[in-house]
């Protein structure tokens, strides 16, 4: 299919003010202008993804079929009527940015909210993942809601390349995209393996969407996105712990015992302390129970209060000489 070239339109607002005078009114483009600047882009200047499959969505199927589209390029081969089942709501004929962001944790890959920003959704794209955008083709009163899939860019053309509804190809301005984009309040999503985290994500989004899965998927199964996460941003506590807990409700003892150490020696974590303690506990060593414990008991006396209380009862399970 030959691609297929948006034309923007630029409405003319007359005013009359004792005379007569007439003034255009274009919306403006900041994420434009500014990936227009000398030294704002450092990436490649043209780029178009060639392993997206064309799937042309079947009538009010853009979210499932730009899902599908998103999870073939990841390794999935599923069709747009299997996601349907999954994120389609028919009372509202259409699919909400929930249920886009749900559906694929469901069969086994990680969905992450991206920030807003045009420069991520190019970088995201030039490291071989397509985001899903939410457009509105329409106005702010008659709204036409529309998901796509970004493909690639020309930024000398100042086009971005879209799979979009029944096209499978559509080169369109910048400048239009920032404006229908701009009315979703530039949401978007890209989709990857448990463990494959595309490096335009950033740290909150992230941990949001490691939690988002673990909410659906095994504790087995969360291993390598917490994993990753602390690989990524090894000064964040959370995804330490989260990774130390998935490998303690895997029966993975040995390895949540090494995280959790590690957690307390970098962090001083009173919670890390009370399951390094519940670990060994479980491992049998009675006296490193004991000391993780009353580390951690230590720790949340003199800094982290709320963890009082648990520290206490796990004291209490440890048995006595």
């Amino acid at each position: 299919m030959n691609p297929t070239r948006w034309v923007q339109h630029v409405a003319t607002l007359s005013v009359v003010t004792g005379a007569l005078s007439g003034c255009a009114w274009i919306p403006a483009t900041p994420q434009v202008d500014q990936l227009s600047q000398p030294l704002a882009w450092s990436g490649k200047r043209q780029l178009a993804l060639s392993n997206v499959p064309v799937i042309l969505q079947e009538p009010d199927f853009c979210g499932p079929a730009a899902l599908s589209m998103a999870l073939h390029q990841a390794g999935l081969a599923i069709s747009q009527d299997d996601m349907a089942q999954k994120v389609f709501l028919p009372g509202r004929a259409g699919s909400l940015q929930a249920e886009m962001l749900a559906g694929p944790r469901h069969v086994g890959f990680v969905s992450y909210e991206l920030d807003g920003q045009l420069s991520t959704l190019l970088k995201t794209a030039e490291q071989g993942h397509s985001p899903i955008v939410l457009l509105n083709l329409g106005l702010s009163w008659a709204p036409q809601w529309h998901y796509a899939l970004v493909i690639g860019y020309d930024l000398d053309r100042g086009d971005i390349i879209l799979r979009s509804g029944t096209y499978a190809r559509q080169d369109m301005p910048l400048r239009t995209f920032e404006h229908t984009w701009a009315r979703s309040q530039h949401w978007s999503m890209v989709l990857a393996s448990p463990g494959s985290l595309p490096s335009a994500v950033d740290a909150i989004h992230a941990e949001q969407a490691a939690l988002g899965f673990e909410r659906v998927n095994s504790p087995q199964s969360s291993i390598p996105v917490w994993a990753s996460l602390a690989q990524r941003w090894p000064d964040r506590l959370l995804a330490h712990l989260a990774l130390g807990n998935a490998y303690m409700n895997s029966d993975q003892w040995p390895e949540a015992a090494r995280t959790f150490e590690k957690i307390g020696d970098q962090f001083d974590s009173a919670i890390a302390w009370n399951n390094l303690a519940q670990v060994h506990l479980h491992l049998g060593q009675r006296d490193k129970a004991l000391a993780a414990a009353q580390r951690g008991l230590q720790r949340a006396r003199a800094h982290e209060p709320r963890w009082i209380e648990a520290l206490t009862r796990t004291l209490q399970t440890i048995p006595t000489d």
